[in-house]
């Protein structure tokens, strides 16, 4: 779905110019798909690619395994990082889907054959490569908007301007707080929950140049940094092809209106480099040892439950304060087998309802419950809406004299309408507002315009992406929002809630996912909100350190919080013992 928001430009100006800078013929699958992303828009063309001579003669290389031993054994910087090398090289051989690894080498000659070639010798001190003045100026004929590196080492000289806009490059990383090599890995190794990517217009500093696109993603703190990678890598895959159709449709300046601010290096060390033999150890086998003691130790669970609270003459969420309180609420309890999440409140005829997906633990779909809010808690439980696929996220609200809830249906592939026949058990199809994989959508109306914020899914990479669309009826069309896409942050991209006013401002709920998903809640007031420009900042972050213990069981996250006539919902997850629960 994410794809086709960005292969067609609303404007009819020239094509893009784009050159490549690459190694050879092979490049990481990573980049073969940005290459694809090129070809396949109406905007752009690459018309010039620009190869390092020699860069891939070792791909030609067939060693035996006794004359790869001998290469490390006699070189002692090969010696001094051994058990990573053989770690990566595992984790190839153990993979389950090879395919699925962005830096497997993918040959495009043929995808590439038909474009002219310019093969430069650069000239090499340390890592740092220049271009002779005569490769410069030929690549300076071609007239070229963007160089893309997808090859040659660090980058410095006249090559840097060749282009009107500069060479833009990938790192695998969060140059806030890690520069250098190899990507993901320190992250694991410090106990990070986040890793970043960004594409920036290089310059002459190391990861110092503009910030064009950057995405903030889960770590997994496990034992594998494949995983990751896949993660950070694919969930980044795109950035090239969305600020390139702003380039086209908006100009340079706009771009650059749009980058990111610079921020100093908070980084602990000055440079990353591949870790030693024994700092490699020290995280392997802390991390296994921790992997062991979960695996052979009780078995638990991470439980989810919702609990209500009657706000009274204040809210235990404040976030036009700053200031949080989740003592007074009372969380209800599942049947064994069963569990509670993505609360929503609903007044019906002066009476309230809370909404929620009502997950088995037994494999059955996901579905919507519903329950009256007493004065002493929730009545009956019942199920109001199930379909063969999995339901959540249940945002009900009164349009047009009637009521709508929005559910997530990711499995559908769809995000739909469903209309109350009868209230509150029978529901019917109304219609789909989006095709796609959308999760926990988010609906809000202001100033003759209806404006849906939907999380976008990237089913390889499972990362999260917030988009923003508008439409001047609830039943659409759907128009996307040109600042599109609005956050790749984990943090903020996917919903937590319905938007809400609060003392005039308005707030959007944001899940932050980093780490383990549901992790936190973040508040980000609106600034600005119309069918032209988005903008907010983080006003309030709720942890699971603020969620009551619910008897021994401490809290391991939070992820979604209403309100509505004074009733306020949130949800929990509790780490159980499994006999508990199932």
């Amino acid at each position: 779905m994410i794809d086709r928001f960005y292969f067609q430009s609303d404007q009819a100006g020239p094509r893009l110019r784009i050159g490549l800078l690459v190694d050879g013929d092979h490049v990481p699958a990573f980049a073969a798909a940005v290459i694809e992303h090129i070809r396949a828009c109406d905007f752009a063309d690459i018309v010039l690619v620009v190869e390092r001579k020699d860069g891939q003669s070792q791909l030609a290389e067939k060693l035996s395994w006794l004359k790869r031993a001998w290469r490390v054994l006699r070189t002692k910087a090969r010696r001094r990082t051994f058990c990573y090398a053989l770690y990566t090289r595992l984790e190839e051989k153990l993979a389950r889907n090879p395919q699925a690894d962005p830096l497997r080498m993918v040959d495009v000659s043929h995808e590439l054959s038909d474009i002219p070639r310019l093969v430069v010798e650069p000239q090499a001190s340390g890592f740092v490569h220049r271009f002779p003045a005569e490769a410069v100026e030929t690549v300076r004929e071609y007239k070229l908007d963007v160089l893309l590196r997808f090859g040659f080492n660090i980058l410095k000289g006249d090559i840097l301007t060749a282009a009107r806009c500069g060479i833009w490059s990938y790192h695998h990383g969060d140059p806030e707080f890690y520069r250098g090599a190899p990507p993901q890995f320190w992250e694991m190794a410090e106990g990070n929950p986040r890793s970043g990517a960004v594409l920036q217009i290089l310059d002459q500093h190391l990861d110092g140049g503009t910030v064009l696109e950057k995405g903030i993603f889960s770590n997994d703190l496990s034992i594998s940094v494949r995983r990751n990678r896949i993660t950070v890598f694919w969930g980044s895959v795109h950035f090239v092809i969305a600020r390139l159709k702003v380039l086209h449709e908006q100009g340079i300046e706009h771009l650059l209106a749009q980058a990111y601010p610079a921020v100093p290096y908070r980084g602990r060390r000055v440079i990353y480099r591949t870790p030693s033999n024994g700092e490699f150890l020290r995280w392997f086998l802390g991390t296994l040892a921790c992997k062991l003691r979960h695996k052979f130790g009780p078995r638990q669970v991470e439980h989810w439950q919702i609990a209500v609270r009657r706000s009274g003459t204040t809210f235990a969420v404040q976030p036009e304060r700053g200031s949080v309180d989740l003592s007074g609420f009372a969380f209800v309890p599942s049947p064994k087998g069963l569990c509670y999440a993505d609360p929503f409140v609903f007044w019906h005829h002066g009476q309230p309802y809370v909404f929620f997906e009502c997950d088995s633990y037994r494999g059955q779909p996901a579905i919507i419950s519903v329950a009256q809010i007493g004065a002493d808690g929730i009545g009956p439980v019942s199920p109001c809406l199930a379909l063969p696929f999995h339901l959540s996220f249940p945002q009900v609200f009164e349009a047009e004299g009637e009521i709508f809830m929005m559910p997530e249906s990711l499995e559908a592939g769809e995000l739909a309408l469903y209309r109350a026949v009868a209230f509150p058990h029978h529901w019917e199809k109304d219609r789909v507002l989006l095709q796609g994989n959308v999760v926990d959508a988010a609906l809000w109306q202001q100033d003759g315009h209806w404006y849906l914020f939907a999380t976008v899914v990237d089913l390889r990479s499972r990362t999260s992406s917030l988009h923003l669309f508008f439409s001047e009826t609830l039943h659409g069309p759907w128009e996307p929002h040109p600042e599109n896409p609005l956050s790749y942050d984990v943090r903020r991209a996917r919903g937590a809630g319905a938007l809400f006013q609060r003392s005039g401002k308005l707030f959007r709920p944001s899940q932050d996912g980093s780490g383990s998903y549901g992790r936190a809640l973040e508040f980000n007031m609106v600034d600005e909100l119309s069918a032209g420009h988005y903008a907010e900042h983080v006003a309030l972050v709720v942890t699971p350190d603020h969620v009551p213990r619910q008897g021994k069981a401490v809290a391991t996250g939070v992820h979604t919080y209403h309100e509505a006539g004074g009733i306020e919902v949130i949800d929990a997850k509790f780490r159980v013992p499994a006999r508990r629960v199932l």
